[in-house]
């Protein structure tokens, strides 16, 4: 029989049971009542008082024949109310009450999941292999500049990568690194940047085994070159590599796996390409407003509207954004293109004060200490 039929027939029979304990016991209770009533009635009709002044004196005057009959009939009817009452509640349900409702409770968590981890306040993703990956977002301040820390915690010797690492913050990047016991094996760039000096050349020269990577179609030098559908692989977790110029002409997106034993949702790091709420400027270093419209929307658009967006940058506060808000939310990617090149090339922004040291140095993977070495590079 199913357990939820079970349930209904035990409620069944332990209401019928009930009523026919409620009326057995409302007799018991009615004689126990009446006993001390007949005791009354009795003390003053042997001693001719009256029934309602007695109540205040004693009944040990009473014959001790009638005291002893009435004293042991009420206790016969006591101890048989009680052993009565004990059998009915032993028979009531068949199902004890405490393991049915630990199963319910039980059942609820493992049917729900997702609400069982919203009560306990918890924003982790839903993928079991989530637990692998070590992610942490860094901010550098006068670039306005993220660095994203990603690992494969459940590895034995939980390798690590930096994207977009900044020159003034890495020792504080080395050192978290550090702190959390993670070997770093790349330091990779989204593009070559001009508001900042990468920090990949000066990791390279604290941590020798570091490798530098960055796109093929940048131009620039590194250890390492990506070319679109590649994938950079650190433990159990991979990044897959997805061309993104518009920006600059070698911009690429890093994103996580969509494989089952990879985090999700998916993570897509994609630089100075799309920002929340907006994208990055097209008027120099080979940047085209109508290849990265293209871009946004064959690339980063295409993928789950639950994937998060972490931008090289963001000047408002924003951390993290989803493909599906910036479908509907972002002010330049959602018009149509002619409208979009025309938001682009009416701008009018400033000359990056950057640029002129930034784009030298980064070509040659951000070293500036040996200008003749950079020379011949």
């Amino acid at each position: 029989m199913p357990i939820a039929t079970k349930l209904y027939a035990s409620n069944v029979t332990s209401t019928l049971n009930s009523k026919t304990n409620s009326n057995n016991g409302d007799l018991i209770y009615v004689i126990l009542i009446v006993i001390p009533v007949i005791k009354l009635f009795l003390y003053s009709t042997i001693h001719n008082q009256n029934p309602t002044t007695s109540t205040l004196q004693s009944l040990s005057s009473i014959q001790p024949f009638w005291w002893q009959l009435l004293f042991m009939l009420q206790k016969m009817l006591r101890l048989h109310f009680t052993t009565a009452l004990s059998h009915f509640a032993s028979k009531a349900s068949p199902f004890p009450l405490t393991p049915v409702s630990v199963t319910v409770s039980r059942a609820i968590v493992c049917n729900n999941p997702t609400r069982f981890r919203s009560q306990m306040g918890s924003f982790s993703t839903s993928s079991s292999s989530s637990s692998k990956l070590l992610f942490r977002q860094l901010f550098e301040k006068e670039s306005s500049t993220y660095t994203y820390l990603l690992a494969d915690a459940s590895h034995p010797e939980k390798p690590a990568l930096l994207i977009d690492p900044v020159d003034r913050t890495v020792d504080r990047d080395l050192s978290i690194i550090e702190q959390l016991g993670l070997k770093l094996v790349y330091a990779m760039n989204t593009h070559v940047h001009a508001d900042h000096v990468t920090g990949t050349g000066l990791i390279k020269s604290k941590v020798p085994s570091v490798k530098s990577v960055i796109s093929k179609a940048s131009g620039a030098t590194a250890d390492l070159y990506v070319e679109p559908g590649d994938k950079v692989q650190i433990g159990d977790l991979f990044l897959e590599v997805r061309a993104t110029p518009g920006h600059t002409k070698g911009c690429v997106t890093y994103v996580t796996g969509d494989a089952p034993d990879q985090p999700q949702p998916r993570m897509a790091f994609t630089g100075d390409t799309l920002l929340i709420r907006g994208c990055g400027r097209t008027d120099f270093q080979g940047g085209s407003s109508e290849q990265l419209y293209k871009s946004i929307h064959s690339q980063i658009l295409t993928l789950p509207k639950s994937t998060l967006i972490y931008p090289a940058h963001d000047y408002k506060g924003f951390t993290v954004s989803t493909v599906g808000e910036e479908l509907q939310n972002n002010p330049r990617i959602t018009k149509d293109e002619e409208t979009f090149k025309n938001i682009m090339g009416n701008l009018n922004l400033s000359y990056p004060k950057m640029i002129d040291i930034a784009v030298p140095a980064n070509m040659v993977c951000g070293i500036q200490s040996n200008p003749k070495q950079a020379e011949a590079s």
